[in-house]
């Protein structure tokens, strides 16, 4: 019987002013709204042919979803939904970890394997995807893919659990240490792949 992958994306609505903040005053709004947007379709491209790529494969089928902090009926998000014929949903309202394991939750219940990403990682390839679902298959309950910065650009799970996503300082370059650091308190397994910007 075929195990399902699913491809859950982390993603705001495009909003000039909202996204990407911090790069505003080096672009501008517009300019930063124009990035923004930039790596949401790449980051959709990227997902739906590593959809394609794994449903190619024998023991394997594949899908995809948007996860949207704010607006998830925003026009933007629409277009992109369409686009992509990716559906989209609400985040939770909580805080990030909150948000991630809900998510994970979720999408476990209709498919064997999750991965969770974002769209700030222009450096993803559809190897780097499916890598990650293959290791949830062979090696670990749990996979990650670094950030260089410390934190990570993707988790993913066949066994979602909380023990992850407690008590993380989110936002800083503890956050792989303090994940790897939960993980192993709990006795939890996990592949770690190649980092990536």
């Amino acid at each position: 019987m075929k195990e399902h992958v699913h491809i859950a994306v982390f993603c705001r609505p495009l909003i000039a002013g909202e996204v990407k903040t911090r790069l505003i005053l080096r672009f501008g709004v517009q300019g930063a709204a124009m990035l923004y947007e930039q790596l949401v379709v790449r980051t959709l491209a990227t997902v739906r042919a590593a959809c394609e790529a794994i449903n190619t494969v024998e023991e394997m089928s594949a899908s995809a979803s948007l996860w949207v902090a704010g607006d998830y009926t925003h026009v933007s998000i629409e277009k992109w939904s369409q686009q992509f014929s990716i559906p989209a949903f609400a985040q939770s309202d909580n805080d990030l970890g909150k948000k991630m394991i809900d998510c994970l939750e979720r999408c476990s219940a209709r498919a064997q394997r999750v991965l969770l990403i974002g769209t700030d990682c222009p450096g993803f390839t559809v190897e780097t995807l499916q890598c990650a679902a293959q290791a949830l298959h062979t090696v670990s309950p749990w996979v990650f893919v670094p950030a260089l910065d410390g934190g990570y650009v993707l988790v993913g799970t066949r066994a979602p659990q909380r023990q992850p996503f407690n008590d993380i300082a989110w936002g800083t370059d503890q956050v792989m240490a303090q994940t790897r650091n939960a993980l192993d308190a709990n006795a939890i397994a996990y592949t770690l792949l190649a980092p990536e910007r």
